[in-house]
């Protein structure tokens, strides 16, 4: 083992590699709360009505109108239940 491994725990025998597995990540999906809007001409700028897309700021992904629509009204459904 050498002083980088130390410094930055690392370890060096299969043995400990092999004791602690490793655990398989959960594959959450994105609630996309956050998504900030976008629009194709700027006269349109601040109306959210007219939005042409959005941005999950999240995730980094594009949505459609219809689908922020769908993902806030998903979570209105699990605060109403909670």
């Amino acid at each position: 083992m050498t002083v980088l491994d130390r410094l930055f725990g690392r370890r060096s025998s299969n043995a400990d590699r092999q004791a602690r597995p490793p655990q398989p990540r959960e594959s959450t999906e994105c609630a996309h709360i956050a998504a900030t809007p976008r629009w194709d001409l700027p006269e349109d700028m601040g109306h959210e009505d007219r939005a042409s897309s959005y941005v999950c700021d999240a995730c980094h992904q594009t949505l459609t109108p219809a689908e922020v629509q769908q993902a806030r009204a998903n979570q209105m459904n699990r605060l109403r239940r909670d």
